[in-house]
């Protein structure tokens, strides 16, 4: 079966699995057969039952074509808001509040308020969405609708580039309420990105705290767009170390290189020229898939 991020599916737990003497996971089942596993540890108060058919979201599909889903949380529900208790206040603003709340299940969460909240013990926020059991929240005061969607794309202002606390290339950006979102800048150099250029960039993912993985468009590449390309080489071990999946270099007649999958290769592919259709852009890398 095929899936999509962001689709609702059913799902039944078939039984407890280990792969090692530490992590243990549960595995489910879709109708069509199709199995999925998920971390035990982090579902500690969903008391899933053997048999019992649950309701979950595909949360994502990464390059190798891996699967993560998010089953539905016992209590919160997307869009919907809750009462949470205020643990302390992190720092404030005239526009906005930094605080830790507690959830129904204790785990601490981050997130931006209004600052006239910022004296409540109690505090009603929004749940976007849950994901590895815990709720990402906002404030409908501060933010009147949740603006950000993953995987859709965003303008974003530059303010400058600077070094983190680790002394690293950061691009810091600005969003059109004025929060501040951060790039590592080694990735982009490529991109020729300066300060005061007003940029797109699509939603990977949404962090707590309101902070979010960006991926600035390509100057001049797009999703889906076929390529001609040859095969290069896997990468080296050096280069391997920077990634968390087996991949394999393309070239265009320019020089210009693109990343493969390993599931993708195959000796037919390693011979001449190819035709690939751009799937993703990760870090300033280029990530195809054979047409």
């Amino acid at each position: 079966m095929q899936y999509q991020e962001g689709q609702n599916i059913e799902i039944s737990l078939l039984r407890e699995i280990s792969l090692n003497d530490a992590d243990r996971f549960y595995l489910f089942q879709h109708e069509s057969g199709d199995k999925f596993m998920l971390d035990k540890s982090m579902y500690p108060e969903y008391n899933f039952e053997l048999g019992k058919k649950i309701n979950a979201r595909i949360d994502r599909i990464n390059c190798s074509g891996k699967i993560f889903i998010e089953p539905e949380h016992p209590i919160y529900k997307d869009m919907k808001s809750y009462e949470f208790p205020v643990q302390n206040i992190v720092s404030s603003t005239q526009t906005e509040t930094d605080i830790i709340v507690k959830d129904c299940f204790s785990n601490i969460i981050p997130v931006k308020v209004h600052p006239s909240k910022k004296d409540k013990k109690e505090i009603f926020l929004t749940v976007a969405f849950v994901r590895k059991g815990i709720p990402l929240l906002f404030d409908p005061d501060l933010d009147h609708e949740f603006n950000y969607k993953e995987r859709a794309t965003y303008s974003f202002k530059i303010l400058r580039f600077e070094k983190n606390a680790d002394g690293e290339e950061q691009i810091v950006l600005v969003d059109e309420e004025g929060i501040l979102q951060f790039l590592p800048a080694n990735f982009y150099h490529h991109y020729n990105l300066k300060a005061g250029q007003t940029i797109k960039c699509e939603v990977v993912r949404i962090n707590p705290g309101r902070q979010l993985s960006l991926e600035p468009l390509h100057p001049y590449l797009k999703k889906e767009e076929i390529k001609e390309l040859k095969y290069v080489s896997p990468l080296s071990p050096d280069e391997a170390k920077l990634h968390k999946h087996k991949l394999h270099k393309l070239s265009d007649s320019d020089g210009n290189l693109f990343l493969l999958s390993d599931r993708f290769v195959t000796e037919n592919l390693k011979k001449g020229m190819h035709q690939y259709q751009i799937d993703a852009f990760k870090k300033g890398q280029v990530y195809v898939e054979p047409v």
